[in-house]
This record gives C-alpha cells, structure tokens and sequence, in this order.
C-alpha cells in the first residue's frame, strides 16, 4: 500500500478481522513487513491463507511465518487442546472463556520485537481488542504498557514500540474504520475489500465465531 519511503514497521497479522485492519493501518504510514505465528490452534491452516492474501492485497513484500510449538504442548486452551470444546457464543461473557490461550500474545510479541530489531522498524502494531475481548488479559491495556518497558529494555537501542489502534474499539467501531482506510489508500473502493479472505474463529458444526451482521457490515467473505 506504501509507495515512499518512509519508516519501517512489523505488523502481527494472524489472518482474522482485527489483525486485518491492524494491517492496513500498519501499512498505509509505513513500509509493513507482516509476520504470521502458527501455533496448532484449529484454524491454523485457514488463518494462513488469509494471512498471504491479505498481504498480497496491501503489497506488504516482506512477510515471516514463524510456527510455535509451544503453546499447543501446553495446551489449556480450546484453541489448541482437542480434548477442551469451544463454546457456543451463548456461553461466552461470564469468565474468561475456554478459547484463551495462555500468555499467547507474549510469544507472539517475542517474535515480532526480535524482528523488528534485525529489520530496523521502531513499530510493533497488534490488533489487540480489549472491549469484545471476553476478559483475555493479555488483551488489556495495562499489558501493552508493561510489555512496551520490556521491548525497551531489553532490545539494543530502546527505541520499538508496540502499537494498538484498536485496543479501544468495538468490532462495528472497527469494520468503520477498515472501510475508510480502505477507501483512503490509492483510490480503492468498497468493492475491492471482496478481494480479501479473512478468517474468523470457527466452531464445531462450521459456525463462524462472528456475527452475519458483521461479516455483511465490513463486505469480506468469511468461510
């Protein structure tokens, strides 16, 4: 989407809706370079394809795909364990639900500041969400805080942010925003968001994690 020069960034793109705009913000103010962990979770071979497409459609050239064999030895999570159901939205709301992984978003976060670090980008953008989030901690606020004094400690010069411009936003907040980014880069139209394939979590029986409401208000086939 970038055709100047201009600074570097890594964005976290795992295919799905948040990460997705994350993306076309990351790479409509800087030169994006996206990475892609794997980690056994249950749309793994789906969140793929929408990561390659999605970068094809924002000319993000420099991609990484990293798999993380971690967490799914861990397991605890819906995600990545078998054995554990992923509940019906129905049952969403009341506690932090069965679907978080644990820590996740730290190793992702490892592998997108190591990046950055050997590419020279200053920005780590995440589409954390922290309002339609069901609780997941490592989706507040408070978390990106401590995990920015970590990538500046830790890193040569101190200098890699870790950016969340949805951290706030709820999901039509979101899907608003997607369009008008969309419609700002390079004289693109509405009609060239069906180019996109992103991948929204999947429940048993092939229902889609997100509502048709959604799907049709942001204009994105969602298989």
């Amino acid at each position: 989407m970038s055709t100047s020069k201009q600074s570097r960034a890594v964005v976290l793109l795992s295919g799905g809706m948040d990460s997705c705009v994350c993306a076309a913000l990351a790479a409509r103010d800087h030169e994006a370079a996206a990475v892609h962990v794997s980690y056994g979770q249950r749309t793994e071979e789906r969140e793929r394809q929408s990561f390659l497409a999605i970068c094809q459609r924002l000319q993000i050239r420099d991609k990484l795909t990293v798999r993380n064999e971690a967490l799914r030895a861990i397991g605890g999570s819906a995600l990545t364990d078998d054995a554990i159901d992923v509940p019906t939205s129905e049952e969403v709301g009341r506690t932090i639900p069965v679907t978080y992984v644990p820590f996740r978003n730290a190793h992702f976060l490892a592998v997108a500041v190591s990046w950055a670090e050997v590419l020279g980008a200053e920005k780590v953008f995440i589409g954390a969400v922290e309002p339609d989030s069901s609780g997941y901690p490592d989706c507040r606020p408070a978390y990106y805080r401590a995990f920015n004094e970590v990538a500046k400690t830790g890193t040569k010069e101190g200098v890699i942010e870790i950016v969340t411009p949805l951290i706030a936003m709820r999901k039509t907040d979101i899907v608003l925003r997607f369009n008008l980014v969309m419609l700002q880069s390079r004289g693109s139209r509405l009609r060239d968001l069906r180019q996109l394939r992103v991948a929204p979590p999947r429940l048993r029986g092939g229902r889609s994690a997100r509502s048709n409401s959604v799907r049709d208000t942001i204009g994105i086939p969602c298989e």
